[in-house]
Order: structure tokens, then C-alpha cells, then sequence
């Protein structure tokens, strides 16, 4: 055979391990949480193993069609045979051990079960008045600290029975672990785990009487307590009528009711909170109205910005670019904010050349200085504020580090092509176009 009849099975073989490798990527990412972070990051982690699987098969594809060579016609159709039988029989053999060995939620009768939790409290225990049901909450996990469902305690319908309190919950039972625990809190002040002696995958029969009381764990340098001081709970297995999406849905009502609830008292920071957990679009204009109408909010913003919270700093001045017209009042706040960002970019160029910027300021640098930029443009569009003196000097400390990319890509380039808009200063060689 050939080289180039070799070549054509290697990368016949690489395309179909690279499809083979993404399909056993996506399926063991299912089953087994191997990214933890946004949907495009897990589609990225997905891509890499097919590359890989690709890369490999078709080093596989060459090894085989080297080795029957030699032998008699028709070599090409009986290496492509060996190749891609052999892509098939790995990725098979892959998805069956990972379906074995993956925490599937548990079905009876081919549908989804949840958990009905009763809590007993002790006699002293008092239900507190929270804001929200999603304050008080009960969860199943496997002891290695998988999620496996969640569900909220119904504080509302609680009641006492000998003195002590009961209090309902269901929990969708989201892994077949057989160690399990379920973490409950109630607030702030109270977080208890009990360990769940449920099987694996439930039966009818679990279905048809509630568990013995089960004990809470004692907290880590407790006293051991007597049993009518100590939380207790029992379970029952029932079916779970409840979609994932109906769920997801309950919580999203139950923070746009919290959101609504919100008082002219609240700390901005409260509002920012609930900005960033929905949909923010919706959020901003009656939070910024809320806010706008306090006659302190000028000087709540500016504590946000210059603040430790990179986080809250940002959202703080992207509130800013909301408010109407016009807000002489928020021009000097947030010029002070500008002189703030320049100081914590002075304190990363501090750092040894080669410090990685997220651990030495530099992400929480960049995150600040474009929120920072849409609360300028807004301010110097509708209140005639300048800030090309902050600008200025954020742009020649920026300059200072040309191998820092994070603040090349974010902050150098904004900020020089800004100053060629409002100042007419010509960008420097060096200054990357803003992305």
C-alpha cells in the first residue's frame, strides 16, 4: 500500500475518532460533571477531547496502515477495517464503563423520584421569618460532594406536634450514590447534615412508610447533645411531578418576587445583587429609579466604586451609566473611581515582572476600568463631564507592562483610542486596537 492509500486511512481514522472522541466527551460531561463552568466552556472541553481522540486515531490509522502493507490486495479497505473497527470498539467499550460507573438519578417505573422530608426541631427552636422560602432549603448529595437535587422547607405550613416543630420539604433525588447526606439550612444561623440510608436506586417498597427518625451530625466542636435537643428528620420516596424546568422557573419567581420586595432602605449593594442573579435588562430601570430617588445615592455609588469588591465596583458603575440626565453629582464620584483604577494598575506594575495579573490585581484592574468606561461615556454624553485626565494617566500605566496581556487587551486599547476621540491624542505603535 501506499503512503499516500496510508495517509487516507490515517485520516479517515482521525475524523472518525474525532467524532467518536466528542460523542464519549459529551457523555461522560453528562454523567460525570467534568466542567464545572459555563455551557460554552464545557462545549470547549468537549472540542479538546476530540482533538485529542482525533490526534490519536489518526497516529493509529498510520501504525495500521503500515503493518498490513505487506500484505496481499485489497490492502486499503481491510487497514480502514482494522482502523475504524478498532475507533468503534475503544469508543463503545468507553460510553459502557462510563454508563456503569456514571451517578445516574434514580427511576422507579421509569420516572423521576424525589424526597418528602419531614424536620423535627427541638423544643427551643423558634421558625424564623425569612425573606424568601429559598432561604431555608434541604439538598441530597453524595458524600464526595456531588449535588444530587434541592428542594425548599416549607416554613409557612410548619406546625407543632408535642411541643416541637415540623417542617416539610421535597427534594428531587438527583444521584444514585450510596452515600448519601442531606445538608439542610434554615437562614443563616442553622445548617445541620444527616446521613441518608437510602439505597442506590429505591424501590416501591421505600415508597409505602416514612424512615426511622434519623439524628443531625453534630457540628464540628459540639457537645454531644441529648436526643430532644437535636434535629431529627425521616424521609419517604415519592415521584417527583416536578420538570427541571418547572423548577428553575419556581426559583426564578421566587427571586423577582424577592427583587420586587425590595425596600427604599435597602443598601444599593442589595439592589446589585439581585440585578446580576436575573435578568438584568428587565432589573436596571426600576432599580435605577429606586436608587435615584434616595437622596444619598451619590455617595452610596462612590463607596461601591473605589470599594474592595471588584465586583460590586463594576456593577456600581454600570448603574451609573443608566441613570437619567442629567447627574453633575456622580461626575466627581466617578473621576475618583478613574484615579482608583489607575492606583490598583500603579500596585500591578509593582508586582515582579512575569506575576500572573489575576492574582496581583490585574483582572479586578481590567474589570473596574471597563464598567468604569460606560459610566464615563454616559456621563460625558449627559452630565458634560471630562475625565481625560484619569483616562490619561490609566493609559501611561498601562503602557508600562506591554507583556501583561490582560490589561493590553481590556484597558491599553480602550483607553488610547478614547483619548484620540475626546483629547485627540494619537495612539502610540505599541497600542493594541481596542477589541
Amino acid at each position: 500500500m501506499s503512503g499516500l492509500s496510508t495517509f487516507f486511512v490515517a485520516a479517515l481514522t482521525g475524523a472518525l475518532g474525532f467524532t467518536a472522541s466528542m460523542v464519549v466527551g459529551s457523555a461522560l460531561n453528562g454523567w460525570f460533571r467534568l466542567s464545572n463552568s459555563s455551557d460554552i466552556g464545557a462545549a470547549w472541553l468537549i472540542i479538546i477531547i476530540g482533538a485529542a481522540g482525533g490526534l490519536v486515531f489518526f497516529v493509529l490509522g498510520l501504525v495500521v496502515g503500515n503493518s498490513v502493507a505487506p500484505q496481499p490486495e485489497p490492502v486499503f479497505f481491510r487497514a480502514l477495517g482494522i482502523s475504524c473497527g478498532t475507533v468503534l470498539a475503544i469508543g463503545g467499550v468507553a460510553l459502557l464503563v462510563g454508563w456503569l460507573r456514571a451517578d445516574l438519578p434514580p427511576k422507579i417505573d421509569g420516572q423521576a423520584i424525589a424526597l418528602a422530608v419531614e424536620l423535627r426541631a427541638p423544643a427551643e427552636f423558634s421558625v424564623p421569618k425569612l425573606g424568601s422560602e429559598s432561604d431555608a432549603t434541604a439538598g441530597v448529595r453524595a458524600r464526595n460532594g456531588r449535588v444530587g437535587s434541592y428542594g425548599h422547607l416549607d416554613l409557612k405550613r410548619a406546625k407543632q406536634v408535642d411541643g416541637q416543630w415540623i417542617i416539610n420539604a421535597t427534594a428531587t433525588l438527583g444521584t444514585s450514590s450510596t452515600t448519601k447526606v442531606m445538608e439542610v439550612c434554615v437562614g443563616k444561623e442553622t445548617s445541620l447534615t444527616f446521613q441518608l440510608p437510602l439505597r442506590a436506586h429505591p424501590n416501591r417498597d421505600a415508597m409505602e412508610e416514612w424512615s426511622p427518625w434519623i439524628v443531625a451530625d453534630p457540628a464540628a466542636g459540639q457537645a454531644e447533645l441529648s436526643p430532644e435537643k437535636k434535629f431529627q428528620l425521616r424521609y419517604r420516596v415519592r415521584f417527583d411531578a416536578r420538570s427541571r424546568e418547572e423548577i428553575e422557573s419556581e426559583r426564578a419567581a421566587e427571586e423577582q418576587a424577592r427583587f420586587d420586595a425590595l425596600g427604599d432602605n435597602t443598601p444599593i449593594e442589595g439592589w446589585i445583587d439581585y440585578i446580576r442573579a436575573g435578568d438584568i435588562a428587565a432589573r436596571i430601570p426600576p432599580a435605577v429609579k429606586r436608587i435615584a430617588a434616595r437622596p444619598n445615592h451619590a455617595a452610596e455609588l462612590a463607596a461601591l466604586m473605589v470599594g474592595e469588591n471588584d465586583v460590586s465596583a463594576a456593577a456600581a458603575l454600570q448603574l451609573v451609566a443608566h441613570f437619567p440626565p442629567p447627574q453633575p453629582a456622580l461626575v466627581p464620584h466617578v473621576a475618583a473611581a478613574g484615579r482608583d483604577i489607575a492606583r490598583r494598575i500603579r500596585e500591578v506594575n509593582a508586582g515582579a515582572v512575569g506575576d500572573e495579573p489575576t492574582t496581583s490585581g490585574g483582572h479586578g484592574a481590567s474589570l473596574r476600568f471597563t464598567a468604569w468606561m460606560q459610566a464615563v461615556r454616559a456621563l460625558r454624553e449627559k452630565s458634560g463631564g471630562d475625565f481625560t485626565p484619569e483616562l490619561g494617566e490609566i493609559l501611561a500605566l498601562s503602557r508600562m507592562r506591554p507583556k501583561t496581556a490582560l490589561l493590553q487587551d481590556s484597558v491599553r486599547g480602550v483607553a488610547s483610542q478614547a483619548l484620540k476621540e475626546w483629547a485627540n491624542v494619537d495612539p502610540l505603535p505599541g497600542d493594541p486596537p481596542p477589541r
